[in-house]
């Protein structure tokens, strides 16, 4: 009797334990950051450089939505067992399928693609793909609603500045970029040199930003920390994407533009007019070389200009420009996560109405 008394103490000392155990790591959701963003800086609103114009605000604010449900969201590497929470987000694809299944399970991987052709061409490969369960992807040529989900990339601003600065008051045109190289058939890295070089011949119309140009160039401005202080200034943008051969991957840049009240030049997504109305940017497609695009920029009137300025307002207003907001990349992937959540519980009355019209 003693024994058997002894033996059920155990069972019941052990289903504890392990109850213990598998609540303290229930909740948690691991995600691995891109490379660079480890330790925390991938939350840390305050780091200008690793946060420069609020670039991460969609990871803190999912992190944030995550609490609400219940959820902790934590940076991890990939050098653990993983198995232990309930989904395992990547960011990064520098490790082998092998490597990657030794720390968890397929069906808790999901993985956001960020990172363009030009830079991380290993990422856009099937054989990469096949162990996750699902894939928020940029490029629109994947996308199928089943395994890859489109990526819309969110913007911290998805409404103009208060206060545009006056189309007699701006200078003429920048560009703001770093500067980069690619082997990539169809990278637009040597675009914006040959954009550079073309407006060298007028230092009054032209001055460009960013980091790693050499100072040879006369119009070279240095670098930036916040690039609305410099684009709500210039009347024109020179606004290429990194490569012009994905269609959908729509980044940061326009909007920067949009975001400021300055005009932007596009070259990049060859799809995109079936995201952003064409009467919002100037596409660089329709010029046949630098010369009849200067002379296009110098004939628009005030009032021309005024009217760009207009539709990007109305753009922004709309829901079209509310998928590139950082609500709605929570809602993707929360949804995907947990189909049927409470959104009431993660967003304000407004922000629920918004997305059930799109949705």
């Amino acid at each position: 009797m003693d024994s058997l008394k002894h033996m059920i103490k155990c069972l019941i000392l052990s289903f504890f334990a392990l109850s213990l155990a598998q609540s303290k790591h229930k909740n948690i959701i691991y995600m691995i950051p891109p490379l660079g963003y480890e330790k925390g800086k991938l939350f840390d609103l305050r780091d200008q450089v690793y946060n420069r114009d609020n670039c991460v605000k969609h990871f803190f604010d999912l992190k944030i939505a995550l609490e609400k449900l219940g959820y902790q969201l934590k940076l991890t590497i990939p050098r653990r067992d993983l198995s232990d929470g309930e989904f395992v987000l990547w960011s990064s694809f520098n490790m082998s399928r092998a490597q990657i299944l030794r720390l968890c399970p397929p069906e808790k991987l999901y993985a956001h693609i960020w990172e363009p052709i030009t830079v991380d061409p290993r990422s856009y490969t099937k054989a990469a793909h096949k162990i996750f369960s699902k894939i928020f992807i940029m490029d629109d040529r994947f996308v199928d609603n089943k395994k890859y989900f489109k990526l819309y990339y969110p913007h911290p601003n998805i409404e103009m500045i208060e206060e545009v600065v006056s189309f007699k008051q701006k200078r003429f045109c920048t560009l703001v970029a770093g500067r980069k190289s690619s082997t990539y058939k169809n990278e637009l890295y040597s675009e914006r040199r040959r954009a550079i070089e073309y407006f060298e011949h007028f230092p009054q119309d032209f001055t460009f930003y960013g980091k790693g140009w050499n100072y040879k160039y006369k119009t070279y401005g240095g670098g930036v920390l916040k690039k609305v202080d410099i684009l709500k200034n210039f009347k024109f943008c020179i606004c290429y994407e990194n490569t012009s051969d994905q269609p959908g991957y729509i980044t940061e840049k326009i909007f920067d533009c949009f975001h400021a009240g300055c005009v932007p030049v596009y070259l990049g997504a060859p799809n995109i007019t079936n995201h952003i109305p064409e009467h919002c940017f100037i596409d660089f497609r329709k010029f046949k070389n630098y010369e009849v695009l200067y002379k296009y920029l110098k004939s628009i009137t005030e009032d021309e200009y005024n009217k760009y300025v207009e539709n990007i307002k109305e753009f922004l207003a709309s829901n079209g420009a509310f998928k590139f907001s950082i609500p709605y990349f929570i809602d993707q992937v929360l949804t995907e996560m947990f189909p049927g959540y409470d959104r009431s519980k993660v967003f304000e009355e407004e922000v629920v109405k918004k997305l059930e019209e799109i949705k």
